[in-house]
């Protein structure tokens, strides 16, 4: 009987050694013992198994160990970055699923050549549907927001506010115009016609007449009446002074000069004509 169990203990001693492991073992039979006291070492064959089967990988930073080897737990077939973490089935647009795969998982991402940019400079807001990846949201480009539509380049316009850059253009919310024009000038008119600022179909000036400026000469001339236009510093020719005729000049009153040189005697029987500055003076008409 003792030697049954002897042996029966010997082959369960060799059992537990197989796996490589220290073993103390004591067994109690009645009155007798058998005992294995001493601690004894044995090599373990497993990393060299996995290894040899491929399972070479023991730590795997930041990332997820792929497939653990079946005779040691510590040894794994693949290292994947924690990014392959995908199925095809769980990638859905607008991300993109990766052409390899690591681990029989892929990655799922948003496609920067296409989704360029995650922020715009105000007052620009991204355009279209986002495509969000580790916490932030990835956009095609940035765009004006759709209230900003007004350019503002007629004369004499500026833009409200701060102006949003679409393509190379500026735009606004809003026009107005520039300082100082601010006159529509409806009594007199605008110094400066063509100097005008057009808002809401009406035209505004800065600088209005407070004068008519109808006077044109620079100087009145001898024998005109004239009017002085302080606006304008110039004469308005009003007509000849009293006493002056056709061009303003001073008339001939010098009878023989106007060819009354006879007398009514020296006429005879022809007609004459007086003077009317000197009815003694007259004029014979011999033919």
């Amino acid at each position: 009987m003792k030697e049954f169990l002897r042996v029966c203990l010997w082959g369960a001693f060799f059992s537990l050694i197989s796996f490589g492991a220290q073993a103390s073992v004591s067994f109690i039979t009645g009155d007798d013992s058998l005992q294995f006291n001493n601690s004894l070492n044995f090599n373990d064959k497993s990393p060299d198994t996995c290894k040899a089967l491929g399972y070479n990988i023991t730590t795997c930073p930041g990332g997820n160990l792929i497939e653990v080897c079946p005779y040691n737990s510590a040894y794994f077939k693949e290292c994947c970055d924690a990014s392959y973490n995908y199925t095809k089935s769980q990638c859905a647009a607008p991300k993109t699923i990766s052409n390899e795969s690591c681990g029989g998982k892929y990655k799922c991402y948003c496609n920067k050549s296409v989704y360029k940019v995650s922020s715009c400079v105000s007052p620009q807001v991204p355009e279209g549907i986002g495509c969000s990846e580790n916490g932030v949201t990835y956009y095609t480009k940035c765009t004006c927001p759709s209230n900003y539509n007004q350019t503002c380049n007629g004369l004499n316009q500026q833009g409200v506010g701060k102006g949003c850059v679409k393509n190379g253009v500026t735009y606004y919310t809003s026009c107005q115009c520039k300082s100082g024009y601010n006159m529509t000038c409806s009594d007199l008119g605008p110094v400066t016609p063509s100097n005008y600022c057009l808002m809401n179909g009406i035209k505004y000036y800065n600088n209005c007449k407070t004068c008519e400026y109808k006077c044109s000469s620079a100087t009145c001339p001898v024998g005109m009446n004239c009017d002085y236009e302080d606006c304008s510093q110039k004469y308005c020719m009003l007509g000849c002074l009293t006493g002056y005729i056709g061009w303003c000049t001073k008339p001939e009153t010098d009878c023989a000069k106007l060819g009354y040189v006879n007398s009514v005697s020296e006429c005879g029987d022809y007609p004459y004509m007086k003077c009317p500055y000197n009815t003694a003076a007259v004029f014979c008409d011999f033919d």
